[in-house]
């Protein structure tokens, strides 16, 4: 059985920061979940499912890079950019790379999971 995932970064929070500072480096839609359910309702009867996985600011070299954007389009410090993307999750802290794996490995073992948007992000984004 195919099981695609789609990861997307959960685009509005950083938008609120500076609306330009990440359009050159978006992957798929600002709703990837969209697209999702709009992917997998041909294909379920084949047995594929289709999910997203939508983290918020992960820990990662790509969050760095978001930041040092930020950084260099307003002329804030690293620091307290970083602590303010952190800020935005109810966690107030970065999500894990293990945390957003888990999301993913959830909607590969489970084939009644599809069509679905799995946001990991402490919180920030309510559905």
């Amino acid at each position: 059985m195919n099981r695609p995932v789609n990861a997307s970064r959960n685009l509005a929070v950083l938008d609120r920061i500076d609306p330009h500072a990440n359009s050159a480096g978006a992957i798929g839609s600002r709703c990837p979940a969209i697209n999702a359910a709009i992917i997998a309702r041909p294909d379920t009867p084949k047995r594929i499912t289709v999910n997203a996985v939508c983290p918020g600011y992960v820990d990662t070299p790509m969050t760095d890079a978001s930041i040092a954007n930020v950084v260099a389009r307003t002329g804030r410090d690293s620091t307290s950019v970083r602590e303010y993307f952190a800020g935005q999750q109810p966690t107030g802290r970065l999500v894990s790379v293990e945390e957003v794996a888990a999301a993913v490995a959830f909607c590969v073992a489970n084939p009644s999971v599809t069509g679905q948007g799995i946001v990991v992000d402490g919180g920030a984004t309510q559905s």
